[in-house]
């Protein structure tokens, strides 16, 4: 599931600098999203909402349709089930990433892409939301286009750089 030992260093950093999202970045959201899914979005900690705030800004300014948005805000949506905090992610990441087993809840941040897929169907989300969610650590689908993955996959990395701390306006 993680990637490079870099990406996840930055990872890490972008964490502890993360803010939670302001009332425009959640109005702008509530445009995009489904109210299922605007309501999955908002369950998460301020750390993942920030996260895919990002993701999703960067797939709007790349000119992404809607659908291709969505799938960049919603792909984490399922790590909250996990319910860890910056140190105990940093210690699953580790864990996964050196191939140890894990169970409990680094079981549950490590498939957090399947259980994010699920939900999202649910939620009645288009298919390339669903699709991304399940696969994003694991590799493109053949339903999803290289051009939409790769966009998807610069919007998640695009979204840990750009986290940062700032006074709330």
């Amino acid at each position: 599931m993680p990637g490079s030992w870099l990406h996840l260093s930055g990872r890490f950093f972008g964490s502890l600098a993360a803010r939670d999202l302001d009332r425009s970045e959640i109005e702008l959201l509530d445009g995009v999203l489904s109210k299922a899914e605007f309501d999955l979005f908002m369950l998460q900690p301020p750390l993942d909402r920030r996260h895919g705030f990002e993701a999703a800004r960067y797939a709007m300014s790349a000119g992404a349709p809607d659908a291709v948005v969505r799938a960049a805000a919603l792909h984490d949506v399922a790590k909250r089930h996990a319910q860890l905090g910056i140190p105990g992610r940093v210690v699953a990441s580790v864990c996964i990433k050196l191939g140890l087993g894990v169970s409990g809840r680094f079981r549950t941040y490590r498939d957090h892409g399947p259980i994010g897929a699920l939900e999202l169907a649910e939620a009645g989300s288009p298919a390339i939301a669903v699709d991304y969610a399940r696969s994003h650590h694991a590799g493109r689908p053949a339903a999803v286009s290289v051009e939409i993955w790769e966009l998807l996959n610069a919007a998640d990395a695009a979204s840990e750089r750009s986290q940062s701390v700032r006074p709330d306006r």
